[in-house]
């Protein structure tokens, strides 16, 4: 459960007392610049949901993993792993990755 923060709380309090000046764009002879203002508003929401949405993308899809585990003694106490993946990284303009610890567990 998230807790609201103060500045939210902020927000929200001025989201809610700016209504009233929202809706006298509406009336009378200041209906264009009412709407102006609605699509741009609806513009903007739209850029931040849609920033939203990909920063919540993974940064790699697994194309394909082969594992393959070798008992090297009877008893099973000494084996070896070895893992294959191929991925595919969901940015662009980035040229090295380097990765450091990764470990089977």
């Amino acid at each position: 459960m998230k807790i609201m923060t103060w500045d939210r709380a902020i927000g929200i309090a001025a989201a809610l007392a700016s209504i009233p000046a929202i809706l006298d764009l509406f009336k009378g002879e200041r209906t264009r610049e009412g709407l102006l203002f609605g699509a741009l508003s609806l513009l903007i929401l739209g850029v931040l949901i849609y920033r939203r949405w990909e920063e919540k993308q993974p940064l790699f899809s697994y194309i394909e993993i082969q594992k393959e585990l070798m008992f090297l003694d009877a008893a099973g106490s000494v084996a070896t792993m070895e893992t294959y993946a191929t991925t595919k990284a969901n940015f662009t303009g980035i040229q090295q990755l380097w990765f450091r610890n990764i470990n089977a567990i």
